[in-house]
């Protein structure tokens, strides 16, 4: 499921699994976690949150730990097979594990510059920092996401 998946849940799950490290994963499983849900996140980056300074990127996973998240860095799913009521996801190192639901969060890209020309937005500010484009308009400001 995705984030609009989860509006439609129609009971909270007991475990939950999260593909995708980035603000979204992270946020909701911030949030199950604190309506009593067992979290796990995998992530295939050992550092999801590389553009924070590493101190505080460590001190929060340190928290969520505390909280009772599950985190694995470093992993890729490479399967999900629905059964017996539950979700079974394996990982790239062999790891297998049955979770209630499973939410991806993984992938969202900006938009390129050709990706903005091609969608007519050459008319408008555009700079770039860092390999991501912004753009600003009348009343835009900020990431430009496709």
């Amino acid at each position: 499921m995705d984030s609009d998946g989860l509006l439609r849940l129609v009971e909270i799950p007991r475990n939950m699994t999260f593909v995708g490290g980035g603000i979204i994963g992270l946020e909701y499983a911030t949030i199950f976690r604190v309506l009593g849900v067992r979290v796990t996140l995998v992530d295939g980056r050992e550092r999801p949150l590389d553009f924070v300074d590493s101190e505080i990127e460590d001190a929060l996973y340190y928290h969520l730990r505390e909280e009772g998240i599950t985190f694995r860095f470093g992993e890729k799913v490479t399967r999900v097979a629905h059964g017996d009521g539950n979700v079974r996801v394996s990982l790239e190192s062999g790891k297998v594990f049955s979770t209630d639901a499973v939410m991806f969060s993984a992938g969202r890209q900006g938009a390129t510059l050709t990706e903005l020309r091609r969608r007519g937005l050459d008319g408008l500010l555009m700079f770039r920092q860092e390999s991501m484009y912004y753009l600003t308009g009348y009343d835009t400001f900020g990431y430009v996401f496709f």
